[in-house]
């Protein structure tokens, strides 16, 4: 029939295509098949042999050659290698009679091979696997990989009282300074070197000394000297303030007088005074005072004090001057001051309403802070009851000086 050449050729073509395959599948390695490279073929089971009945005069008679081989093969597998997939190690041998151990060992080489070409070709190993006998060149063709080099732990520089300078300054160890140390979390108290070395005083007791005017005028009434002087002893907020003006003409004392007062500061430029007023020239008075001092816009310095003598006698001096700076050690002082009475006092030479009106300007240069001489000029003029008065007497109503003096404050 026809059908049998188109089957004889079929068949001949398909063993043409199979024989690379098979051909390939016959040079496949151990090596390329654990790589993946290739895939290695299922051994053939061999079919069971008959025991050969060993000669009684060869009892010691050995095995097949191929079978020592494949163990020869089996027992030379290496660590290295068995990781790499490529063997199996043997299993600890086990205390089994002289007569079976060999054909036993056969058996167990024979059975792990087939396991392991099964292994190979249907699952194989990953190819890098952890390893402590992983080396540099396996870990390159991914056979393993190497553990990872551990961290070193810096060395932390200790305090210690051995510690050199050369060595603090490399860093390996910190100079002990000696002293204590707090993280600012301690709640122990820390004593100070010294007692009481934090303690400090905020508002000290102080005290100051000032010639407002030590001055000889030259005018048509003579050469009268005239000193007015200030002192004041506290804290920033209660002083004790003493006022004096003192007047004397040809050598004869003419005008003085002594104020006591408590300084109460009620805001950071004004204080309130309070306290008496004691007169030993030109005649004998006592006067109740209460007054304002301070500091005004513009920094004009003002004083108003209010006085209340015997018989209801009411007294009022207003006085006010601004230091202009020329330079920072020449200044320009220009000042005024007035005098007011409740009613007449002929005792006194005085009458009511206002008594005087006085008109200054002075120029001082700081040769230091604490002293400056000054040279001015000063115009007074009596006015209203007063002015008749002192008409009556035969005195004169206007005056102009020209004055010569120094400042200075301790």
């Amino acid at each position: 029939m026809k059908i049998y050449p188109n089957l004889f050729s079929a068949t001949c073509l398909i063993a043409v295509l199979l024989a690379p395959l098979a051909q390939a599948q016959s040079n496949c390695t151990p090596e390329h098949a654990a790589m993946g490279h290739c895939t290695m073929a299922t051994p053939k089971m061999e079919a069971a042999k008959p025991e050969v009945t060993p000669k009684p005069l060869k009892s010691e008679s050995k095995p097949d050659s191929k079978p020592e081989a494949e163990t020869k093969a089996n027992n030379a597998c290496t660590a290295e290698h068995a990781a790499m997939g490529h063997c199996t190690l043997d299993e600890p041998k086990a205390n089994t009679p002289k007569e079976n151990s060999k054909p036993e060992k056969i058996k167990k080489a024979k059975k792990k091979a087939a396991t392991a070409e099964k292994s190979a070709v249907s699952e194989p190993k990953p190819m890098a696997q952890v390893s402590t006998t992983c080396t540099p060149e396996h870990a390159a063709m991914g056979h393993c990989t190497l553990d990872a080099p551990k961290t070193a732990v810096p060395v932390v520089a200790k305090s210690s009282s051995t510690c050199l300078p050369e060595h603090a300054a490399m860093g390996h160890c910190t100079l002990d300074s000696g002293l204590p140390v707090s993280d600012g979390s301690a709640e122990t108290h820390i004593p100070m070197p010294y007692h009481q070395a934090m303690d400090m005083n905020d508002d000290p007791l102080l005290s100051k000394v000032m010639i407002d005017r030590f001055e000889v005028r030259k005018g048509d009434h003579g050469n009268p000297v005239i000193l007015e002087a200030d002192a004041w002893f506290g804290k920033s907020i209660d002083k004790l303030w003493l006022k004096t003006d003192i007047e004397v003409v040809e050598g004869e004392l003419e005008e003085a007088q002594l104020q006591v007062l408590y300084n109460r500061a009620i805001s950071p430029f004004w204080d309130v005074q309070a306290g008496i007023r004691h007169d030993f020239k030109p005649a004998k008075r006592t006067w109740a005072a209460l007054g304002v001092q301070g500091t005004a816009p513009y920094f004009i310095e003002t004083d108003a004090t209010l006085f209340l003598g015997k018989s209801g006698q009411i007294a009022l001096n207003l006085s006010a001057e601004k230091e202009v700076m020329l330079t920072q050690k020449t200044v320009l002082i220009p000042e005024v001051a007035m005098t007011l009475y409740g009613k007449d006092d002929h005792e006194l030479g005085v009458g009511s309403g206002v008594s005087d009106l006085n008109l200054g300007l002075r120029l001082s240069h700081e040769f230091r802070r604490e002293f400056a001489p000054y040279i001015g000029v000063n115009w007074s003029k009596k006015l209203g009851k007063t002015a008749d008065l002192a008409k009556e007497h035969g005195d004169k109503t206007q005056n102009t000086e020209f004055l010569l003096g120094i400042q200075a404050w301790f």
